[in-house]
């Protein structure tokens, strides 16, 4: 089942996230009023994370996702490393950010817990800095 995107809960729950966290930025598409996809990245200590990159399954594969990494990719940079954590389930989202640069590594994160106790098993991609 889809979390919804404009959930209250789920919109305090951001905006919690955004006004506490120092160097980050978060980019959202919209369509009309509706929110279709958000990316959120972060900057600091020196290094470069992509915390998420989400777009609502009924607007994959229209260049959505493609266009909120290229935001982040910008705001980050290209000197130094990106790295991001995946499902590691998820071929389709492995795949994109293949497309995007990153490489699968041998690191597996401790299974990230959502609010309802579902545990999502992860791996690190990276996407080499100059």
């Amino acid at each position: 089942q889809l979390e919804n995107f404009e959930d209250p809960e789920r919109v305090r729950r951001w905006q919690r996230s955004i006004e506490t966290k120092d160097n980050s930025n978060i980019w959202v598409a919209k369509e009309g009023t509706h929110v279709i996809g958000f990316c959120m990245a972060t900057s600091r200590d020196g290094l470069h994370d992509l915390r998420a990159l989400y777009v609502h399954p009924n607007y994959q594969g229209r260049g959505v996702g493609r266009q909120l990494m290229t935001k982040a990719l910008e705001w980050l940079g290209d000197e130094k490393d990106i790295s991001v954590y995946v499902a590691s389930y998820n071929s389709q989202a492995i795949g994109f950010y293949k497309k995007n640069g990153f490489i699968k590594t041998n690191i597996v994160a401790p299974s990230h817990k959502l609010n309802s106790g579902k545990e999502i098993p992860e791996i690190l991609m990276i996407r080499r800095g100059k």
